[in-house]
């Protein structure tokens, strides 16, 4: 009977730390598909799956700066749009709930847009606490 109960709280224990895994950490291939079609995951874009199976970026520091260089003028009309302190890592969630609102003034904007929202989730999935 003791061996019971000491493998069940073995098992407890060895369980329980299942949930303290960071959402940031790569956990093997991303292999769903991405509805936006028109980004390359691959060099500073490269995606991975993590504990929730969500993708992340590989290396979410360079995918950052990349995506601020990517999307400069796209993040410039996001923040005149709607008031914005300058794009960071403190303030993506905002700038990513209005790239999916931004209003094209072109089709070019339109598919920014669209891109730039994508890439912010993705990185956003690493930034999250626990679903």
């Amino acid at each position: 009977m003791k061996k019971i109960i000491i493998i069940s709280i073995i098992g407890l224990l060895i369980c329980s730390g299942c949930g303290f895994v960071p959402n940031n950490k790569c956990m093997g291939t991303y292999n769903k598909e991405i509805a936006n079609k028109e980004i390359e995951f691959k060099g500073d874009y490269a995606i991975c799956s993590n504990v929730n199976g969500d993708p992340i970026f590989k290396n979410s520091d360079k995918a950052f700066d990349k995506i601020t260089n990517d999307y400069s003028e796209t993040l410039d009309i996001i923040q005149e749009t709607f008031n914005l302190k300058d794009f960071n890592k403190n303030n993506v969630d905002e700038y990513y709930k209005y790239s999916s609102q931004l209003i094209a003034t072109s089709e070019s904007n339109k598919k920014e847009g669209a891109n730039l929202s994508t890439l912010l989730e993705i990185y956003k999935n690493a930034n999250e606490t626990s679903k």
